[in-house]
C-alpha cells in the first residue's frame, strides 16, 4: 500500500509542484491584517481546489460567511463509519506590503521554483498544507486505496 502511494507521488511530483505553484499566485491576502495594501482574496484560492476536490471524488459544500472569504468544506466517504479523519487547512496569507518587498528573494507572488525550493506567500503557510492533503487524496485514490472511515464532521479548507 505504502509503495503505491509513493510511486503515484514520485510519478506526479512535477504536478504536485504546479498546483502549489497555482495556489501560491492566486493572491489571497486576509484583509482583516492588511492596513490597506491587499490583493486578491481566499476565493481566488478556493477556485482552483474546488474543481480539484471534486475530480477526486470529494463531496464539496462552500459556505461564505464573508465576501470573498470561503470555507470549503470536503467530505471523502470511506466503507465504514469508523475510524474517522479530520484534516483542516486555511487559504488566507499574511499581507505583503512595501517594508516586506525588499526583504523578498522573489516575488511574493511568483511561486518561484529555486534551489530545491517553492518562494512564496504561502509557500510554508499553508497554501503547502492545502496542496499535500489534496494530493494525498489524489494518491491514495489513483492507488486503489480505500479509506475504512468516513468523518462525522468534514474537513475543510478556509
Amino acid at each position: 500500500m505504502r509503495g503505491e502511494v509513493q510511486r503515484y507521488i514520485d510519478e506526479h511530483a512535477d504536478e504536485m509542484v504546479q498546483f502549489l505553484q497555482r495556489m501560491i499566485r492566486a493572491r489571497s491576502v486576509n484583509r482583516s491584517l492588511s492596513s490597506g495594501f491587499w490583493l486578491g482574496t481566499e476565493a481566488n484560492v478556493a477556485e482552483i481546489i474546488i474543481p480539484e476536490l471534486k475530480s477526486i471524488g470529494f463531496e464539496v459544500k462552500v459556505f461564505e460567511l464573508e465576501e470573498g472569504r470561503p470555507n470549503i468544506v470536503a467530505r471523502l466517504r470511506g466503507k465504514r463509519g469508523k475510524p474517522r479523519l479530520l484534516i483542516n487547512s486555511h487559504l488566507d496569507t499574511v499581507p505583503v506590503d512595501d517594508t516586506d518587498l525588499p526583504r523578498w528573494r522573489f516575488n511574493p507572488f511568483s511561486a518561484e521554483l529555486a534551489e530545491g525550493h517553492i518562494w512564496g506567500r504561502g509557500a510554508c503557510d499553508h497554501k503547502s498544507m492545502g496542496a499535500a492533503i489534496i494530493w494525498a487524496a489524489r494518491a491514495l485514490k489513483a492507488s486503489a486505496i480505500e479509506l475504512e472511515g468516513g468523518p462525522d464532521r468534514s474537513p475543510g479548507l478556509g
